[in-house]
C-alpha cells in the first residue's frame, strides 16, 4: 500500500511540474507576440510622426538657412531632404537587417515583468527563443516522466491487488494460547 500511495504521491509531483511549465511555455509566447505587435505599432507610430512633425517643421527653418547661406532659391531644401532620405533609409535599413522593430526588447522587459517570466539570461527576443525552446524540452522530458509513473502507478496497483488476493488464502497463524 506504501507502494501505491508514493506513486500516486509521484504522478501528482510530476503533473504539477507539468502544467507549470505549460504556464510558463504560454506566457513566453504570448509575450512574444505583444512584444512583437507592440514594437511594429510604435515604430509605425514613430517613423510616421517623424515625418511628419521633423520634416514639416524643421525643414522649412534648415532649407532657409542653408538658402540664405548658399545663395540659391532651392539648394537648401535639396539639401535637407536628402538628408531625411538618408536617416530614413538608415532606420529601414536597420529594420530589415535585425528582423525586428523598433524598441522590441524594451516591451519584452516590460512584458516579462508584467508575465512574472523568471529567467536566468537577459531577456531578450533571441532570448526568449531560447527559453521557449528549453520550456518545450522540460514539458516532454516532464511527459515522459508521468508516463513512467503511471506505467509503475499500473504494476504497483497490480501488485497490491495479487498482495491481499493471496493474503486471503492464506492460513492465518493464531498465537499459541496461554494454558494459565
Amino acid at each position: 500500500m506504501e507502494n501505491l500511495k508514493n506513486s500516486l504521491q509521484n504522478i501528482t509531483s510530476e503533473s504539477k511540474d507539468l502544467a507549470q511549465d505549460y504556464v510558463k511555455l504560454i506566457s513566453l509566447t504570448v509575450s512574444k507576440k505583444i512584444a512583437l505587435m507592440i514594437g511594429i505599432l510604435v515604430t509605425t507610430f514613430l517613423l510616421s510622426l517623424m515625418f511628419l512633425l521633423v520634416i514639416t517643421l524643421c525643414s522649412f527653418a534648415i532649407s532657409g538657412f542653408l538658402n540664405n547661406l548658399l545663395n540659391s532659391q532651392f539648394l537648401g531644401f535639396v539639401i535637407v531632404v536628402s538628408f531625411y532620405i538618408v536617416l530614413i533609409a538608415g532606420i529601414i535599413y536597420r529594420i530589415y537587417k535585425t528582423k525586428t522593430p523598433l524598441f522590441s526588447n524594451l516591451f519584452v522587459k516590460i512584458l516579462a515583468f508584467i508575465f512574472e517570466i523568471k529567467s536566468e539570461r537577459p531577456i531578450t527576443l533571441e532570448n526568449l527563443a531560447a527559453e521557449t525552446k528549453e520550456v518545450k524540452a522540460k514539458i516532454q522530458a516532464d511527459k515522459t516522466s508521468i508516463t513512467t509513473q503511471l506505467k509503475l502507478l499500473k504494476y504497483v496497483v497490480i501488485e497490491t491487488i495479487i498482495e491481499e488476493v493471496i493474503g486471503l488464502f492464506r492460513k492465518k497463524e493464531t498465537p499459541p494460547r496461554d494454558e494459565n
